[in-house]
């Protein structure tokens, strides 16, 4: 897999050239006309030269994903899943397949916006207006307590401590944050750095069930697209298993294979892997025997999509309350600690 340096295009700009391309290969149109056709069709300077790039190339006889590996633009899961799809001689069926998921993509990513914007603004203003609290109003009551003859110990002691903190070294704060985040660009576009956020992406307790369960949806499609294609299980696994980037399920798929190169069949190797849940390798048993194994691995990569949607559309569901419950809290909490003194006064008079 080629180690890409440039920005990989949007979820939009692939869904419209999967899109695009599809209904062209699908009307009868080769690849290298279709990509002709939609380059005259853009308006967009830096896009038309890239799918002119790409057209290029497949005239001088690259495969479509190899062209578009060398253009370095698109995300490896769109390079492979294009190579299985022209190895299938399902071109089309695969373009329409990515448009969707693309299409799914973007609608996550602006539903999760759109239901952290708001609670994120407001953790924002909330988070301001306690250092403000902490670095302005706190040391007033602290004077004002001294005053009276209280002495200041406990939760807000500490408080003052960390407003004189950040009083003193709010430069030096800001210089820290502004490298950490220089840090994570750099980090974001290197591929040790993609590397590693993978692996922390998977092992979160956050992201964890959403990143099993959406690659395994892409593998059992892949499979499913090799198997229709002609292709034997074992290859249909080993060309799946490149789309992968979870090394948990990768060590699982090895173990299917391994299992299957001791004569084990597809199904019972599943069940030894733990891959799958055990309903699913049931159901994969019975494609086999009927000669349909092909659509139950779609039906199973469909199931797997499925449960990913509810699962994500459940959490959005609970983020902006609970960050309104975690808001409220925190604001009852300040108040109580700078307020609790100054009634222990009012209630001695």
């Amino acid at each position: 897999m080629s180690k890409r340096k440039k920005k990989d295009l949007s979820s939009n700009e692939l869904t419209l050239f999967c899109t695009q391309l599809s209904l062209l290969v699908r009307g009868g149109i080769s690849v290298y006309e279709g990509l002709m056709i939609m380059t005259e069709n853009l308006d967009d300077a830096g896009m038309k030269e890239l799918y002119e790039m790409i057209s290029l190339d497949v005239e001088e006889g690259y495969a479509l994903g190899a062209a578009l590996e060398k253009a370095e633009r698109f995300p490896d899961y769109f390079i492979e899943m294009i190579k299985i799809g022209e190895t299938a001689g399902r071109l089309d069926e695969v373009l329409d397949s990515l448009a969707e998921y693309y299409e799914k993509s973007e609608y996550i990513t602006k539903a999760v916006k759109n239901t952290l914007r708001y609670p994120l603004v407001m953790v924002g203003i909330l988070i301001l207006v306690m250092l403000l609290i902490i670095t302005k109003a706190l040391p007033i009551f602290s004077q004002v307590y001294e005053q009276l003859g209280v002495e200041v110990t406990g939760v807000l002691r500490g408080l003052l401590n960390f407003g004189a903190f950040l009083e003193q070294y709010f430069i030096g704060i800001l210089i820290v944050i502004a490298v950490l985040v220089l840090l994570y660009v750099i980090l974001r576009n290197t591929g040790w750095g993609r590397r590693t956020g993978a692996s922390l992406y998977d092992k979160s307790v956050f992201t964890r069930r959403f990143s099993y369960r959406s690659s395994l949806s892409k593998f059992a499609y892949a499979v499913s697209l090799c198997l229709a294609s002609g292709l034997n299980v074992d290859d249909s696994v080993m060309m799946a298993r490149d789309l992968i980037e979870s090394p948990k399920i990768k060590d699982k798929i090895e173990v299917v294979l391994e299992s299957m190169q001791q004569g084990m069949s597809f199904a019972a190797a599943l069940g030894k892997s733990g891959l799958f849940s055990a309903v699913y390798v049931s159901m994969i048993s019975v494609g086999a025997k009927s000669g349909m194994l092909d659509e139950m691995m779609k039906m199973v990569a469909d199931r797997y999509a499925s449960d990913t949607d509810e699962w994500i559309g459940g959490r959005l569901a609970v983020i902006e309350p609970t960050i309104v419950i975690v808001m409220s809290v925190l604001i009852g909490l300040l108040l109580v600690t700078v307020m609790l003194p100054l009634l222990g006064i009012l209630s001695s008079i």
